[in-house]
Parts: C-alpha cells; sequence; structure tokens
C-alpha cells in the first residue's frame, strides 16, 4: 500500500468565500429579496452605497468567525478531510456565527437577515476549490 500524497491546498478558500459572500452573493440575495417584495427590478445608487456599508460593516462584525473559519479550514486541510466534509462544517461554523452576530448586536433580530447571509455564504462556497487536485479517500 502507497501512502496517499498530501494534497495541495487552496489556502485563500475562506477568505474567498468570506469575501464573495459578503459583497457578491448577498447583495444579490438582498436584491432578489427586494425584488419579490416590491416587485422592483431598479438599482439606485443609493441601494449600491448601502449594500457596500452592509458589506463593509458586516466584514468588521464576522472578523471573529472569520478567524475561528480559518483556523478550523487549517485544522481540516492538514488532517486531508473530504472537501464536502470540510465545506459543510465551515459553512455551519459560518451560519452559527451569523446568527449569534446578530443576536449580539441585537436582542431582537431580523431573521430575515440571518438567512439571507446563511444561503449567501452556502452559494459562495459552492464556488471555490478547497484542494489543488482531485480528492481520494485515504484507504486503510
Amino acid at each position: 500500500m502507497a501512502a496517499n500524497p498530501i494534497l495541495p491546498v487552496h489556502p485563500a478558500y475562506p477568505m474567498k468565500v468570506w469575501m464573495s459572500a459578503l459583497f457578491i452573493v448577498s447583495p444579490l440575495c438582498f436584491w432578489i429579496e427586494d425584488i419579490v417584495l416590491t416587485r422592483n427590478i431598479e438599482i439606485h445608487l443609493q441601494d449600491l452605497m448601502t449594500l457596500l456599508l452592509f458589506g463593509l460593516v458586516g466584514s468588521v462584525l464576522s472578523l471573529p468567525i472569520y478567524a475561528i473559519l480559518f483556523l478550523a479550514f487549517r485544522y481540516l486541510t492538514k488532517k486531508q478531510v473530504a472537501p464536502d466534509i470540510v465545506r459543510w462544517i465551515l459553512n455551519g461554523l459560518c451560519i452559527l456565527g451569523i446568527f449569534i452576530t446578530l443576536i449580539i448586536i441585537d436582542k431582537s433580530p431580523q431573521f430575515g437577515i440571518a438567512i439571507s447571509y446563511s444561503v449567501s455564504v452556502i452559494i459562495a462556497s459552492l464556488f471555490f476549490k478547497i484542494y489543488h487536485t482531485p480528492f481520494r479517500a485515504k484507504q486503510s
């Protein structure tokens, strides 16, 4: 039996998911939600500025959970955990962090925002690879 080589990891995976969820996917989710609720597809400069502000504030508020995600990512990829499991664990931690953060900053949070950010994280995580090469489970 040959030992499995250590797979090279995309070290920027957590950063890519974090930034794309905050600045691309989440604004799209909010825009789609606005279209559904108001039946208005127009985008104004004020809307873009509001979304940018949401992204900046969200990035500052999510720094603690990002640090946890980064450490979990490093640990899981060093152990050569399957990419789907890594993705599920990181998404679960992130979603938990989103809800905890919103509860801390607002005693009666609007869960629509938490759900929108959670969906954004899940969608964003699907666009990026964790390992450079295809993953093969360790054979025992």
